[in-house]
This record gives C-alpha cells, structure tokens and sequence, in this order.
C-alpha cells in the first residue's frame, strides 16, 4: 500500500529479522498506491491499485530548519506501537500454536471495530481502550516532536 513506508522500515530497522521502524513515526509524502487499505497488516481481499493515486499534483513546499522541500501532501502515515497489542492473541497463529480457523472471525471483528473487548474501557484490564487512545494521543501531539519538525506536521497532517 505504500512502499515508501515499507522502504523505510525495511532500511532504517535496527532488528535483524524482524524488521520495524522506530515509533511513534510519521512518514510524510508516502503514496497510497493500493485501495482497500483497512489499518491492519493482514490482508483478506486482493490489492487492487489506485489509479486515481496523486503524483505530482498533491505536492506542497514545506519547511525544515532552513532546507525546504516538495512533499506529498495527500496521506501523511503514522506508525505507533499499540499499547494493547495482541490482545487476540494472533501470534499463536503465527507461532504455530493455535490454528487459524480459531483467529477468522475474531480478526474479522477486530479489523471492522466490532470486537467486544475492543470496547473494554476497565483500569484492570491491559488492552484497554484508553491505553490505545494514550498511545495515539502521544504519537500525534506535536510536543512529542523536535520543534524544527512541527510546522512541517502542522501543514501537512490536516
């Protein structure tokens, strides 16, 4: 869906096997090249390519200490460490220990938002609600970025 992206994660990781890029992250000017994009990494409909994806025409002059740039300004992409991560327990599956007819219709809830335990809002329990949303709030709060790269996320995260 966005091979910058996937660039980035593959050459900037620092983990040998499992490449991942460092979070929060914001990947300014990559391009959606595919349609169907659902927020998850796993895949249950064939990619279909976006015709319609901006090239040129979406391109805005941005700012960064004393450098200017021309950036895509059409999908800026944020990549955050979910603080409830696995709360299905969906690395079973990848481990081998639990088959994957067990993880369908979970995974289909969960992709759509519809997952009972997606609502658990309780302080006990650790994949809460509001970790999820302390985890988001932390990766877009523009203090959590060095002040030479704000008005960069303020023109073009809208």
């Amino acid at each position: 869906y966005f091979p910058e992206v996937f660039a980035l994660t593959f050459f900037l990781s620092q983990h040998p096997d499992h490449p991942q890029l460092r979070e929060p992250a914001w990947i300014l000017g990559a391009r959606m090249l595919h349609v169907g994009l659902d927020g998850t990494t796993r895949h249950d409909h064939r990619m279909e390519l976006d015709n319609g994806a901006p090239f040129t025409s979406d391109l805005v002059e941005v700012e960064v200490g004393s450098k200017k740039f021309m950036v895509a300004s059409k999908t800026p992409f944020i990549g955050f460490m979910s603080e409830n991560q696995d709360f299905l327990n969906e690395s079973a599956v990848w481990d081998g220990s639990r088959p994957i007819e067990d993880m369908r219709e979970s995974m289909f809830l969960a992709r759509q938002n519809r997952h009972p335990d997606q609502r658990a809002v309780d302080d006990d329990t650790w994949f809460s609600f509001m970790y999820q949303v302390r985890a988001w709030h932390s990766a877009v709060a523009l203090t959590s970025y060095h002040e030479d790269v704000r008005p960069v996320l303020r023109a073009l995260v809208r």
